[in-house]
């Protein structure tokens, strides 16, 4: 188990392998950097600084020359690769031509690179605001003499955070594309809102590649294949008028953002994605501490746009599977009326994150079996010490095999039917 200083001395070593690809790529005139890295510096900085920071460049806020705001604190942070005293200047004199000061008192800029060692400045704030160069901008160097203070569980937390994401934000910044292109659950907000901690989340996206296939027949056809309403409750729930989002001729969201349940400190959000040819599920759980899962909802869900596909299909196709899951706390799978059967009674954790592509050719039981098993693979057996039982999770073929076959029934879908 690593210490408090092994932990702190990862975090350094991590932001500023950071700090250097955003530097390179800087250098080589990159424009979406700060966008990229925006949300992964919000989290760090709320951490740091017990903010409660949002993007205020989301839905219909408009603070021009701002990124991240915190109303309740009046604080306020420009994110930029750009270090210059001009730079600060020009954002300075937005900030009060827009009168940003009359929510945020403190306005600070985030420099992503170095910060210089000295700035000129010829933007007079007072007596709107005060603005000092030594206090109110910030580099990682200055956020890592902030974290070093921070106590051990909070270091351990902003730790796993980094190292879980990190890797993320550079691979988006070398391709030059958004950090989390298409993710609809804002799982920030939904911490922020249900204070709670601890969160899981999953995405499935399954495409039909053999077919062009429009989001209107998409939504037509989805309509048709889950006719009856309790099907439609039971095989596909986000597929729901109720919580429909946002409809266009290239897209259609959904989105139950955050549902309380019976169980006392824990929420729950789920959402889908209608696309060409593609239809992505998210589901989000929100707790304070470990969290148990045992994936029914994700997996009918999966199962169900996949033989949706299967039977649009015009003849021989390939569908290919996306899954994305990912946690910053510990996540035990709950074999209890889930719809993979396993013949094991020891605790197996989710290694996060986990990611896994595969194509399929033909929606037999044995097929969607065996990606359920390789899906399955994503939880470890975390009994180390004693080294009891298998290393990952093994489910039993034939019971799962006839769970499937009854939900293939109820689809009215069976291995014959498909060509």
């Amino acid at each position: 188990m690593l210490t408090t200083g092994k932990f702190f001395e990862e975090i350094v070593s991590m932001l500023n392998n950071f700090r250097s690809e955003v530097q390179t790529f800087s250098a080589l005139g990159l424009t979406d950097i700060n966008k990229q890295s925006e949300k992964f510096i919000m989290r760090i900085l709320n951490v740091a600084y017990n903010y409660e920071l949002i993007n205020l460049n989301k839905g219909k806020m408009n603070f021009p020359g701002l990124d991240l705001g915190d109303a309740g604190e009046g604080v306020a942070f420009q994110i930029t690769t750009t270090k210059s005293s001009e730079k600060v200047d020009n954002t300075l004199s937005t900030c009060i031509k827009y009168k940003h000061y009359q929510t945020f008192k403190q306005i600070n800029i985030f420099i992503l690179t170095k910060k210089q060692t000295s700035y000129t400045l010829k933007t007079l704030t007072e007596p709107n605001f005060s603005f000092s160069p030594e206090s109110n901008i910030l580099d990682i160097n200055d956020l890592l003499k902030k974290i070093e203070h921070l106590g051990p569980s909070q270091l351990k937390a902003l730790h796993d955070y980094i190292k879980l994401e990190v890797q993320g934000v550079i691979e988006s910044i070398r391709e030059n594309k958004p950090t989390e292109e298409k993710v609809i659950l804002d799982i920030d907000a939904s911490l922020h809102e249900s204070k709670m901690t601890a969160y899981s989340f999953w995405r499935s996206q399954v495409v039909i590649k053999t077919e062009t296939v429009s989001v209107p027949t998409i939504y037509n056809k989805l309509n048709a294949f889950l006719l009856h309403p309790t099907l439609r409750f039971q095989c596909l729930p986000t597929f729901n008028e109720a919580i429909r989002q946002s409809q266009s001729n290239k897209q259609i969201q959904y989105q139950q953002r955050l549902q309380t349940t019976h169980a006392a400190n824990y929420f729950y959000g789920h959402a889908m994605l209608l696309e060409p040819s593609s239809i992505s599920i998210e589901k989000a759980d929100y707790t304070n501490g470990n969290i148990l899962t045992n994936l029914k909802f994700e997996m009918i869900s999966l199962l169900t746009t996949i033989l949706f596909f299967s039977k649009l299909a015009k003849g021989n196709f390939e569908i290919e599977v996306t899954i994305v899951m990912k946690t910053n706390a510990v996540v035990y799978f709950l074999p209890t009326d889930s719809l993979v059967l396993t013949k094991s009674f020891h605790s197996y954790t989710l290694e996060s994150p986990f990611t896994f592509t595969k194509s399929i050719t033909n929606v037999h039981s044995s097929t969607l079996t065996e990606l359920l098993q390789e899906i399955m693979h994503a939880f470890i057996n975390n009994e180390t010490r004693l080294r009891i039982g298998d290393p990952f999770i093994t489910i039993l073929q034939d019971q799962t095999e006839y769970v499937i076959n009854n939900l293939k029934s109820a689809l009215g879908i069976n291995d014959y039917s498909i060509q």
